[in-house]
């Protein structure tokens, strides 16, 4: 071979090699189709097609997992019911425990789920504040009294004295929920036979005294006014005697009547179980509220 073929033959390899380290570099420099995660994060977040009953938690990262299900604790929320007595038929209805996401035990169940797994969901129990038992007891155990007022029986004609204590015993027992609106009214209703009321002195709309069924009522729902009034529930209706009563301080009375009701608003955030009853010559009723704690 001659020089210059020689040469031309060492310049051609060393363009061929210079083309190959370019097209290498070349290849290195273009962006290959990522999957969304790399492979370690892939193991950060939860398994493929996880769901916590009917939610998807495809994707979530692991250390984000604790706030996903605090967002998500609402949707699993089951608010237990206190016993309390019915309205309308005056019946215990007996307390229901509700049910609340253990976010912890789901964490640990969703973090052990494979690829397509739905978890249910842990959840604990929530024991209500106010049981039956609280009820049944003339002092309950389990609270404490946050009002108590009473108001002396002044007139003791037999009858009247039977209404209130007729009037206590359907009073007895209420449950308020926080935020709940009490009526007399719907709790007591109206004076009959069946009830147990008898004839006794009322004031007309004019002070004039005449005899009705119930006559002597009024004597609880002032007494209950006064403990709504001095524990700052927020009066929602009240109305005045036409006359004075003497069993309680000027504009300190609450007259009920069909047309009339003494409603209020329990403004705390606890329930009040309302005890009432006769006593000695003298009518009471007092606010609890539960000392057990959800």
């Amino acid at each position: 071979m001659r020089a210059s073929q020689h040469r031309i033959a060492l310049a051609g390899a060393g363009m061929f090699f210079l083309l190959i380290n370019t097209l290498g570099c070349l290849s290195q420099s273009i962006p290959q189709s990522p999957s969304p995660f790399s492979a370690s994060q892939t193991d950060d977040r939860i398994s493929a097609g996880v769901k916590l009953g009917d939610y998807s938690l495809t994707g979530v990262a692991k250390g984000d997992l604790y706030r996903q299900l605090v967002l998500l604790s609402p949707k699993f929320y089951q608010p237990p019911d206190n016993a309390h007595k019915q309205a309308e038929t005056l019946k215990i209805v007996a307390e229901h425990p509700g049910k609340e996401l253990d976010i912890e035990q789901t964490q640990q169940r969703i973090l052990r789920a494979k690829n397509g797994e739905t978890v249910e969901p842990a959840l604990k129990t929530i024991q209500p504040l106010i049981t039956t038992h609280d009820l049944e007891m003339a002092v309950p155990l389990n609270a404490k009294q946050i009002g108590h007022f009473t108001t002396p029986i002044l007139d003791t004609k037999p009858d009247r004295v039977e209404n209130i204590k007729v009037t206590a015993q359907l009073l007895n027992n209420t449950v308020i929920e926080p935020g709940q609106e009490f009526s007399f009214n719907r709790i007591v209703g109206i004076p009959t036979q069946a009830k147990g009321f008898k004839l006794g002195t009322v004031f007309g709309d004019g002070g004039e005294l005449k005899q009705e069924l119930g006559g002597g009522m009024c004597q609880i729902s002032s007494t209950l006014y006064n403990v709504a009034l001095d524990h700052g529930m927020e009066i929602m209706e009240r109305h005045a005697h036409s006359r004075p009563v003497p069993y309680v301080a000027p504009g300190r009375d609450a007259t009920i009547y069909d047309d009339k009701d003494l409603r209020f608003r329990n403004t705390t955030a606890q329930p009040i179980l309302i005890k009432s009853w006769v006593s000695g010559g003298t009518a009471h009723v007092a606010f609890y509220q539960p000392t057990r704690f959800r």
